[in-house]
């Protein structure tokens, strides 16, 4: 490997590093220790990296009404679980979701949990889990 390789291999690896220190930290945005339950009709979802978005009406009596943004896992990371996006998550499709909502007070939350029309519990969110706040799969 010449001199020439190698400063270019850590000129690419130094080049890559803010990308992976700009994700943002869960508990920062989201408040862990509680949990929301939003039911309703996805308006629009957004199939993108790094996280895989929804717009959803939510309708639960228990919750804010109105407009909410949920944020999920990579649509990679939801494929590997069997989640079809394109179907699952499509517009127009009822479902309930539980998760952390947002610090700030808006409408936003971190999902866990998906429930289908049909029943079924869907694993949407990201690898970040602390022990003091798990949503476990039933």
């Amino acid at each position: 490997m010449t001199v020439r390789s190698i400063v270019l291999a850590s000129v690419l690896i130094v080049s890559g590093s803010p990308a992976v220190s700009g994700h943002h930290s869960v508990p920062k945005e989201y408040d862990v220790n509680k949990v929301v339950v939003l039911a309703g009709v996805i308006a629009s979802s957004q199939l993108v990296n790094p996280h895989v978005t929804l717009d959803l009406e939510n309708q639960n009596q228990g919750s804010e009404r109105g407009p909410w943004r949920i944020e999920m896992a990579a649509p990679n990371a939801l494929t590997r679980r069997q989640i079809d996006l394109s179907d699952q998550l499509a517009a127009g499709r009822r479902v309930t979701i539980e998760g952390w909502p947002a610090l700030d007070g808006s409408r936003r939350l971190n999902g866990r949990i998906l429930v289908t029309s049909a029943g079924a519990r869907l694993d949407i969110g990201d690898n970040f889990n602390p022990m003091n706040a798990t949503l476990p799969v039933r």
